[in-house]
């Protein structure tokens, strides 16, 4: 995992992380409760990176083909849901806009996918 712990006090508070996980290539696991994935990555998070102030969290994918319930669970959880339908594109234009308003240098990024929806 990139971004590594280290460093003094003060620049450790400033440090924030970006999680973006695609719900379409990596479901919530079966038999999970969907309101736990948050507080599972950042306590995975803060165990290899340390200190992270704040964790902004987003799971994006075609919403329309995953279930109202388990997209309620997980935004209960304080992840965000960001429907995009023509996947990498919409991605790159979205991480844009989101890493210059919300998480400006220092910080970190995380990208959770399996077969390339951040790379089309």
């Amino acid at each position: 995992m990139a971004g590594g712990g280290g460093g003094d006090a003060a620049s450790s508070l400033q440090r924030q992380m970006g999680v973006w996980w695609d719900l379409n290539t990596c479901p919530v696991p079966a038999g999970f409760e969907p309101r736990r994935v948050r507080g599972c990555i950042e306590s995975a998070l803060k165990k290899e990176m340390g200190h992270v102030s704040k964790v902004h969290m987003y799971a994006m994918g075609n919403l329309e083909y995953i279930s109202s319930a388990l997209l309620e669970e997980i935004s209960s959880s304080g992840i965000v849901l960001v429907h995009a339908p023509c996947g990498g594109k919409s991605f790159r234009s979205l991480l844009g806009q989101w890493s210059h308003i919300y998480c400006p240098p220092p910080a970190t990024l995380m990208l959770i996918d399996i077969q390339g929806f951040f790379h089309g």
